[in-house]
């Protein structure tokens, strides 16, 4: 059926075709085998002039655009329906342990930032809140340049929906058997990944708040970008929760 719609609308008959630049210079070739097609340096400079296709023969040919990149600044914080908090526990090599969030650390200070030394550990505590319930939140933490890492799990939630009381109708949450597996259903259904360059967290349910953590490690010495931490509902981006980027110094031992 396919190849019969093909004949009949032109789409599989041969064709030549190139994109021009303005005054008739031949930017790309190509034919009904081998579209011609722009790679990104010679897309950048031929779109912001203009291109002409010129298509010789039968077939009908079609084109497409297709343009992605990286934003030139880092998005807004904001807070629609979602709370996040980020909090970088930085475990010193000599004095302990430093807690703050990258964003704010030396706020104080005009142009300081975190400066961690190569080998320390990191522990970073991702905390969502959702006061009204959301199902599928998404949760991406990207990684700064210089860092790797490690095993991630979700470590505490406050899930007031989901809270039980249990057999003998005792409603103290101190009392055994209150809360606990219902608490540990929630946690267990949380999908964490690990990937090279971020942390990934899909919560099925949010109700309250819910901690996410993970570790990572500084690896290579250099000045690095630790991009905006977001939250947002799979099916309900609108309800979306992003933080500011930060400047992070990763020093040689």
């Amino acid at each position: 059926a396919l190849a019969a719609y093909g004949r009949g609308s032109g789409e599989s008959l041969p064709w030549n075709a190139s994109l021009n630049a303005p005054g008739g210079a031949v930017v790309a070739r190509g034919n009904h085998l081998e579209p011609p097609s722009l790679g990104p340096k010679e897309a950048a400079g031929s779109l912001s002039q203009g291109l002409e296709a010129v298509i010789q023969g039968e077939g009908r040919p079609w084109y497409g655009l297709a343009v992605s990149g990286v934003p030139l600044e880092a998005p807004a914080p904001k807070s629609e329906s979602l709370a996040l908090a980020r909090i970088w526990n930085v475990r010193r090599q000599d004095s302990g342990v430093e807690s703050g969030d990258p964003a704010k650390w030396n706020a104080g200070s005009p142009g300081a930032v975190l400066s961690v030394r190569q080998g320390e550990l990191v522990e970073v505590v991702l905390t969502v809140e959702a006061k009204d319930p959301l199902q599928n939140v998404v949760v991406a933490d990207l990684l700064p340049g210089g860092f790797e890492a490690s095993a991630a799990k979700a470590a505490s939630g406050n899930h007031g929906r989901r809270k039980r009381i249990n057999s003998r109708n005792r409603s103290d949450p101190s009392e055994d058997g209150d809360y606990d597996f219902d608490e540990r259903e929630v946690l267990a259904s949380v999908r964490i990944e690990v990937r090279e360059d971020r942390v990934i967290a899909v919560i099925p349910e949010l109700e309250g708040k819910m901690s996410l953590v993970y570790e990572m490690r500084a690896v290579t010495p250099g000045r690095y970008v630790l991009p905006p931490t977001t939250a947002e509902g799979m099916y309900e981006p609108a309800r979306q929760a992003i933080l500011p980027a930060a400047a992070v110094l990763v020093e040689p031992r």
